[in-house]
């Protein structure tokens, strides 16, 4: 973590460490801005679900994520690591709305074969 917060920090002393941090703003910044980019990838999941197919939708999420992911790595400074933090959140919110609609597809496809098996037989 310290070394972190040295790659980080934009001056800002910490006064109970007495040396390089980050600011409360800055913290919550970097918090909060994973949790809207789930809700703006939860909000378009459906369309891309529909556009791309969900099987097809959950892997351009797995794409979306990585890419989220290697852009916080490769950050030197917070406002790359933060828009790495909201493509990131993008892609959990993507994902996290496309798995329940792909399995009520493939639930959905079993119930009726069984249906039909019991109707016909």
């Amino acid at each position: 973590m310290r070394y972190w917060l040295d790659t980080f920090s934009t001056g800002y002393i910490d006064p109970q460490t007495h040396m390089l941090g980050i600011t409360a703003n800055q913290q919550s910044e970097i918090v909060s801005l994973l949790s809207a980019g789930t809700f703006f990838g939860a909000l378009t999941a459906a369309p891309t679900g529909d556009f791309c197919g969900r099987r097809y939708g959950l892997m351009v999420s797995v794409v979306v994520f990585t890419v989220g992911v290697i852009l916080q790595t490769i950050a030197t400074a917070i406002p790359l690591f933060v828009a790495g933090r909201f493509v990131a959140g993008f892609g959990v919110g993507l994902i996290s709305a496309l798995i329940p609609l792909y399995q009520s597809g493939k639930m959905f496809h079993s119930l009726s074969k069984v249906d039909m098996v019991l109707t016909f037989s």
